[in-house]
């Protein structure tokens, strides 16, 4: 997308062991597990800054972007959560975080990564928000974000779906409470009752929770033996793909169950954007059918890793009010993570580099139009092709 030449903060003490130099660095031997991740360095950015110059420009409000990320602990769960903000930066202040005097507070964006990812892996959206008065929260799902080093990946992780809607709501919490480590989180207060939540793969999949869809992973085991899935990739994440065995004929008895209370619905969330969600084959319609909640779905039907009938389109054809922005000019599912330069694959498809004539950074551009539509109106966003 159009870089704005903000200036953003580096990363508190938590990411400092991740970089070298100036260069962000991903654990290697999670790469081959990623449903979502990338790396971007100081050049990556002036690179793709060079030859943005000649995209459109979106209109922003030219605040300062700092990020930060934050150390949480569900002590009921007994589970590390991190979280990744981007913010309009304000004067010093008294608070764990200093928002600018007109930042947006009757609403903000609540974002979860995709399987073994990180938030940081969207930094277009985060920075594109916060330079426009939006404060974006993204939550990194322990087990699964390469933010916790790595001594705490593990491939199971991608099954324990449940955890993923947990932590987007034990977070929620916490931003209400406004408190971290005896002092003011933020010095304004801001509407968490008023949700924006956005995900990309697994995590379109986590927000979609919270808005009321649930979901069936009994379903795998027939639905990764039709023809319909050989072209589906999420069918390796099954519980022998941390040996390097991936199967798709373990029997239903073999696989993680979900918990009986599937309950994961939040009111706080006012708003949906699935970014390519996954799980559309395990979701249930009648639950999609039921979201009442302006929904945007984005997807590629040119799709290189999740069909688009059986994920995006499919969650987009199911919940009521949903919007569908498509790419259909050879975008695959890993242009909805930040531009880099990094030759590494999942499953075989390249994270870093798309096909011919694919245009990352546009795509992203158009995406945060929509998303700008999506979070000023009440009026539901017009469907639109991506391509147009």
């Amino acid at each position: 997308m159009q870089q704005h030449h903000h200036r953003v903060s580096s990363p508190i003490r938590a990411l400092s062991g991740l970089f070298i130099g100036r260069k962000l660095l991903l654990p290697l031997f999670t790469v081959s597990l990623l449903l979502g991740c990338s790396a971007i360095s100081n050049s990556d950015n002036r690179a793709q800054q060079e030859k943005s110059k000649a995209e459109p420009k979106l209109v922003q409000a030219g605040f300062n972007v700092k990020m930060q990320q934050l150390d949480l602990f569900d002590a009921t769960r007994q589970r590390p959560v991190k979280i990744t903000l981007w913010y309009p930066e304000g004067k010093a202040c008294k608070a764990q975080i200093c928002l600018a005097d007109n930042t947006v507070r009757s609403q903000a964006l609540l974002l979860s990564h995709g399987a073994m990812g990180a938030a940081l892996n969207y930094q277009w959206l985060g920075k594109s928000m916060a330079g426009r008065g939006w404060v974006t929260v993204g939550v990194n799902h322990y087990g699964e974000s390469w933010v916790y080093g790595a001594g705490h990946i593990k491939a199971a992780a991608v099954l324990e779906f449940w955890q993923r809607p947990l932590d987007l709501g034990f977070v929620l919490d916490q931003l209400e409470a406004n408190q971290y480590e005896g002092q003011k989180l933020f010095n304004q207060s801001i509407n968490w009752r008023s949700t924006v939540a956005v995900g990309h793969s697994s995590g379109g999949a986590s927000v979609a929770a919270l808005a009321g869809a649930g979901f069936d992973f009994a379903k795998v085991t027939s639905y990764c033996k039709t023809d319909a899935a050989k072209a589906d990739r999420s069918c390796a994440y099954l519980p022998k793909a941390a040996a390097g065995q991936p199967t798709v004929h373990k029997a239903a008895t073999d696989l993680p169950t979900l918990p009986s209370d599937q309950d994961w619905y939040d009111a706080r969330v006012k708003k949906l954007m699935l970014l390519d969600p996954a799980l559309g084959h395990l979701v249930d319609a009648k639950s999609l059918q039921q979201i009442k909640l302006p929904t945007l779905v984005a997807g590629s039907v040119q799709n290189d890793f999740l069909p688009f009938a059986q994920h995006a389109g499919f969650y987009a054809s199911q919940i009521p009010q949903a919007q569908q922005v498509t790419f259909n000019q050879g975008e695959g599912h890993f242009v909805y993570l930040d531009s880099c330069t990094l030759p590494h694959r999942a499953l075989g498809v390249p994270i870093c580099f798309d096909k011919a004539g694919v245009n990352r950074s546009h795509v992203q551009q158009q995406l945060t139009a929509q998303l700008l539509v999506l979070l000023s109106s009440t009026a539901t966003i017009a469907s639109t092709n991506g391509n147009n």
